[in-house]
Parts: structure tokens; sequence; C-alpha cells
């Protein structure tokens, strides 16, 4: 039997509520969380509701805890950010969005669209979205926000599956392969193992 290998997630809902907290530097605590499916924060023990009618999942704060990210629709989910300071929203990118996820260190969310990975600069003026590079199953953030480590997907061949491949990517490679570097590949299919994409990542507490 073939152990298959695919990425899974948790999501914790407490009394029907998705819930994300953060610690701002001046060490108060802001909570987001979903209520009948529209988006709410607390913060300072005040709550204030951020949006109406617009069907929100996967709330998700900034490193600073000045932007929040989340996801809206129920057919097709668009990804908008808020600034918490005034209220604007920004939509970096106008059709479905997935696996969007904060630098830890700056200001600037990565997300992917049709297996591209891309990056939007919220700090940045009049900003569009930017191409990092194609080919994307799974990504994540380098502790220092300068590099992705990027999964490929798998592929079906005559002769069955390929394996999946890891990269160390730049974060801003704009889909130069020059700025991408091959890292490890995953074996190809043999009778017990098949690795469509790798997932997951995490790093160890050293960050190496």
């Amino acid at each position: 039997m073939k152990r298959l290998i695919v990425s899974s997630s948790v999501v914790l809902f407490m009394f029907l509520c998705s819930i994300t907290i953060t610690s701002a530097e001046n060490n108060s605590v802001k909570v987001a969380f979903i209520r009948h499916h529209n988006l709410w924060i607390k913060v300072d023990g005040k709550e204030i509701q951020i949006t109406k009618g617009e069907y929100i999942t996967g709330p998700k704060w900034s490193y600073d805890g000045e932007w929040l990210a989340y996801v809206k629709g129920k057919k097709q989910s668009i990804l908008e950010l808020y600034r918490l300071k005034d209220g604007k929203k920004v939509t970096p990118f106008h059709s479905e969005a997935s696996n969007y996820q904060w630098s830890p260190t700056e200001n600037i969310i990565a997300f992917i669209f049709t297996g591209t990975l891309n990056t939007f600069d919220v700090e940045k003026k009049n900003a569009d979205f930017e191409n990092v590079s194609a080919g994307v199953g799974d990504y994540a953030w380098y502790p220092d926000g300068k590099n992705f480590l990027v999964s490929s997907e798998a592929h079906l061949l005559p002769t069955g599956w390929t394996g999946a491949q890891l990269y160390e990517v730049q974060k801003d490679a704009h889909m130069n392969p020059h700025k991408m570097k091959h890292l490890y590949a995953l074996p190809n299919e043999h009778d017990d193992f098949l690795a469509l994409v790798a997932s997951g990542f995490k790093w160890s507490p050293d960050q190496k």
C-alpha cells in the first residue's frame, strides 16, 4: 500500500469562531476572530467589526500586528489586507489566492496563484504584486525573511510519478532561475512511497 504524503491543516474553532492572537510591540494584545462569517478584532478590550456580509476566513496578523490578512467570499477566496491604525483595506490580487503567509520581518505578504508564488509589499506606495517563482506546490519563509523554502509538485510520467523537489528561492527572484538553488529531490514513486509535494515546513529553534 502506498503512503501518500499530502499537506494538512488544523483549524481551531471556539464557539463557532476562528481566532488568531498577536502581541504588539507595546505589549497590548490584539485578537482577530470570525463571528457569523464576519471579521472582528478586539484591541484593549474593545470589539470592532471589520467586515459585514462578505464570508471571511483565515485571519492572519503581520509580524508587527499592524496589518491583518484574510480571504473573503464563499465561491472565490479573494485576499484582502486591513490596516489597524486607519482602517485602510487593500486587495493585492483580484483573483483567488491561496496559502498566504506574512514575512517574519517585514509587512510583505506572499501567496500562491495557480502554482506561482507571489509577494506584495503593503508599505510600498502604489505597489503591485510581484512574481517570485513558478511551479510551487508549497513554501515557507526563511526566518530572516530574505528567502523562501519552496517545494515543487510531483509530475506524472509514463514511468510513474517523479518526486517533489526542494529549492531555496530569493525573495526578489522575479522568476529568475539564477536566484534559485536546488536543495533536495524527494525519491520518485516506488512500491511504498509517493510524495506529491513537501509541505508543513517547520524551523528548528536555532533556525538552522
